[in-house]
């Protein structure tokens, strides 16, 4: 029998492209968002299961809960900016529904979740080569703050009601069908602003380091995370290459790639940016595998053929 997966938020960037390979590992996709049939094609949905809803207004999770053996949340209803405008949210809805989905899961017997976390917010601005996932955590912003609640509530169920969640800190991600218009994905945005001959702003001198990862590449770790079974109760693993870039350099990348040159701009430094955050794959390695990922150029240069591909293509 086919293993069941839902994915709550699965319309979304990292939701899209992770049902695609779910699908194509030979699991049952459940996708549970608000703008399925916005984001799936008809063809597409002829072969998930999914309800158009918005996980914020459904007191009714055990109707989609039950049944199923891995749950993935995938679901923010802020980022790191505007977390700082509107606090309350993260709290409010982030928090409190993830606890309803556990207890829903709690009921119907179904024993793992594995969260997305950020593992560009959570570590703060500690200065190091790299972050590990035993280091303390100082996130600067109350999207890391709730990232870092979600988790603490994960791994104490964990060890109260013996579940086996599973949180993954997951870098910068880029790749097709990532949301310009939400000024989240920095390869993203620089990139369209470059094609479009747009300001690039940024904020500080460009030396700030980030850990650069390839759709791809994501999907097919959280994939094998969806089979990992461990007796820890202390389940918390990075997702990223290993490997920092500066935002210069990223610039200079995409310039070399595209063949033009970019018109940035360059503002003070915000208190929310981390001065370098990448992170440590030692323990993820351990626990997966070795998955060798994307070269930042060749990354780059992938999802530049999916933007020349697709005339309508939206972002």
């Amino acid at each position: 029998m086919k293993k069941k997966c839902l994915l709550f938020g699965g319309a979304g960037f990292i939701g899209k492209n992770l049902a695609t390979h779910l699908l194509s590992e030979g699991y049952d996709v459940y996708i549970y968002d608000i703008m399925v049939t916005h984001s799936y094609t008809k063809e597409e949905l002829e072969h998930i299961h999914y309800v158009e809803k918005s996980l914020f207004q459904d007191d009714e999770l055990d109707t989609v809960v039950a049944n199923m053996d891995v749950i993935i949340h995938l679901v923010s209803s802020v980022g790191p900016a505007s977390s700082m405008i509107n606090p309350e949210k993260c709290y409010s809805q982030d928090v409190a529904k993830t606890v309803e989905i556990l207890e829903s899961m709690r009921r119907n017997n179904v024993n793992k979740m594995i969260f997305i976390s950020s593992g560009g917010t959570v570590y703060g601005n500690t200065v190091c080569e790299s972050y590990c996932e035993d280091m303390p955590l100082y996130p600067r912003n109350h999207y890391g703050v709730t990232k870092v609640t979600i988790e603490k509530i994960l791994l104490m169920y964990n060890d109260i009601y013996g579940m086996e969640n599973i949180i993954l800190r997951l870098s910068n991600p880029y790749g097709a069908g990532q949301l310009s218009k939400k000024g989240i994905g920095a390869v993203t945005v620089f990139a369209e602003k470059i094609l479009a001959d747009e300001e690039i702003c940024i904020w500080g001198d460009g030396n700030v380091v980030r850990d650069y990862i390839y759709i791809d590449d994501v999907v097919k770790m959280i994939g094998k995370f969806v089979e990992y079974h461990n007796n820890s109760n202390h389940e918390v693993y990075n997702i990223g290459t290993g490997v920092g870039i500066s935002i210069n350099e990223l610039i200079h990348i995409l310039e070399k790639q595209i063949g033009k040159t970019a018109n940035v701009i360059y503002k003070q430094s915000r208190d929310i940016d981390a001065e370098r955050n990448v992170l440590n794959m030692e323990k993820t390695i351990g626990a997966i595998g070795n998955n060798i990922c994307y070269p930042i150029e060749k990354g780059i240069s992938k999802y530049l053929e999916v933007l020349e591909n697709q005339e309508n293509y939206e972002a």
